[in-house]
């Protein structure tokens, strides 16, 4: 009876989430939205968060779980999670009430994601264009006397840039106009913009404990990060030296022999897979992950989020769509161009993770909190198979991946820098610049989006180690086999580790650390 009193809850939660939570440029996190959905910021709306919150706080505080079993005992923890996230958001992260650069994603990243899976402009991509204004108009409400100065500089090319984007949609003139005068608001009132409010160690220490159940410190998760960045520079230094006459091959020449090259990668990702024992047979997961050229009215708004197409169905596709070759120069699109298979062991996890998530018979961990386990699962996975050769006939793109693992070891100091208030914006844009040899583009992007979603930069880096953590945990087991481990691992790739550990291998000191270290004292 508790177990499907906590189903109703979870049901009810997601139902609600799916029609409420921010929208951002990621993929991981997007959750499938209602009919005739349109985003409300409002402040009837902003209260009216706040009062069903609550309800399905009380609603799941009323169900004792303490003698259910451990799997039930765990979804109750995932969704006792889940709420935590919504009230870190509204009350702490608080990005409605100070970030202009939100209202942007807020009204039209749900016209490229409409876009992105229901093909050329609809009716739903009209309503959502024509609801624009609204949105801008409930921004400036919310902001009034409130913005941070670093995201109002920030917004206003952005808000240029987009108004130019959507031009060439049906009925856009309306949106066009609103995302203009939305950035002249912020231009007229610039002497007033204060300066930007980090979350603080409280703020990012809920998110990380409360949210994503890290077991951590701060003081842990720096060092982590510090460590990992070590190791991977003297990595390329070395990998450097051995290939110095290696040249890598030209770029596709266009998109279409990029899309045939994917296809033929994937099959022999699946095949080293399989050879080398890591994970059961597949036969199904060839049509989870694949390529496809931009679509021409997609194109313009790609930058604002991530153009790839997450199944929440077990029978869908997932799909990520490519600009031209020539037209590339973001930092991992361009590895793309160059080998496929640097895709495919990322993202193509990232769409096996979600077609299983798919399939789970309760409701409750279908989705996404956190991107802690999903990143760190697909970043392991990206390791293990550079580990095991699979890229030893490219030596580029096993340069490249080694770049990247760099990469995501500096994001950790820099979420954890910008969450403080320990770097600027543009500092932070430097470092990564510098340090993580990134683009200036790519640098500047990263930078703004860390600081608006703090907690995703390091996911990748600490979820990777916990997960080696976790690794060693199971391998204790006398019948420990890793293809097994790795499909148990992605079969629920949405639940934080802490509660993994606990409920496979009955490992509870991750998740009494995690609860130490949110103040909160719990029996087991």
């Amino acid at each position: 009876m508790t177990a499907a009193a906590l189903d109703l809850v979870g049901r009810d939660f997601w139902a609600w989430r799916g029609a409420t939570q921010p929208d951002s440029y990621d993929d991981i996190v997007r959750l499938p939205r209602p009919a005739g959905w349109l985003p409300d910021w409002s402040a009837d709306a902003l209260a009216d968060r706040r009062r069903v919150r609550d309800r399905l706080a009380h609603r799941l505080a009323a169900l004792d779980v303490t003698e259910e079993p451990v799997p039930v005992r765990v979804d109750a923890r995932f969704l006792e999670a889940a709420l935590a996230r919504v009230s870190w958001e509204l009350e702490q992260l608080r990005g409605w009430a100070e970030n202009p650069c939100f209202y942007l994603d807020q009204c039209l990243v749900p016209v490229h994601n409409a876009l992105l899976s229901a093909g050329p402009a609809t009716g739903e991509t009209a309503a959502l264009l024509g609801h624009v204004p609204v949105v801008l108009d409930q921004a400036r409400a919310n902001l009034a006397g409130r913005v941070a100065a670093p995201y109002a500089r920030a917004a206003g090319p952005l808000l240029h840039r987009a108004a130019g984007a959507v031009r060439h949609l049906p009925a856009a003139a309306p949106a066009t106009r609103a995302l203009l005068e939305f950035a002249r608001w912020l231009e007229r009132g610039a002497a007033n913009h204060g300066p930007r409010r980090p979350l603080g160690a409280d703020g990012f220490g809920f998110l990380l404990h409360r949210v994503a159940l890290l077991p951590y410190p701060l003081d842990d998760l720096r060092m982590i990060g510090e460590r990992a960045a070590h190791r991977y520079r003297a990595a390329e230094v070395r990998h450097r030296r051995r290939y110095r006459e290696h040249r890598p091959p030209p770029p596709f020449a266009d998109v279409v022999g990029q899309i045939a090259a994917q296809r033929a990668a994937e099959r022999s990702v699946y095949r080293f897979y399989r050879r080398h024992d890591l994970l059961p047979p597949m036969a199904d997961l060839r049509r989870r992950y694949r390529n496809a050229a931009m679509p021409a009215e997609l194109a313009p708004l790609a930058w604002l989020a991530v153009p790839h197409l997450l199944p929440h169905r077990p029978d869908e596709d997932a799909v990520r769509y490519l600009e031209p070759p020539a037209r590339v120069g973001s930092f991992f699109a361009a590895a793309e161009c160059l080998d496929p298979r640097v895709g495919v062991v990322h993202e193509g996890v990232h769409a096996y993770q979600a077609a299983l998530s798919a399939t789970r018979a309760r409701p409750v961990r279908r989705h996404v909190i956190d991107s802690t386990p999903n990143e760190g699962i697909a970043y392991y996975n990206e390791q293990l198979l550079l580990d095991r050769g699979m890229f030893d006939d490219a030596p580029h793109s096993a340069g490249f991946l080694k770049r990247a693992m760099r990469l995501r070891a500096l994001r950790v100091g820099v979420d954890i820098g910008l969450a403080l208030g320990e770097l600027t914006i543009p500092a932070a844009a430097n470092r990564l610049a510098d340090e993580a040899s990134l683009d200036p583009d790519t640098a500047r992007a990263e930078a703004l989006f860390f600081a608006g979603n703090p907690g995703q930069a390091l996911s990748y880096e600490v979820g990777k180690a916990q997960l080696l953590s976790l690794l060693d945990i199971a391998s204790a087991a006398d019948d420990f086999r890793l293809a097994a481990f790795h499909d148990w691992l992605v079969s629920d790739g949405n639940t934080p580790f802490a509660l993994r550990a606990w409920e496979r291998y009955g490992h509870r000191q991750w998740l009494n650390a995690a609860d130490r270290l949110a103040g909160r004292h719990r029996d087991g």
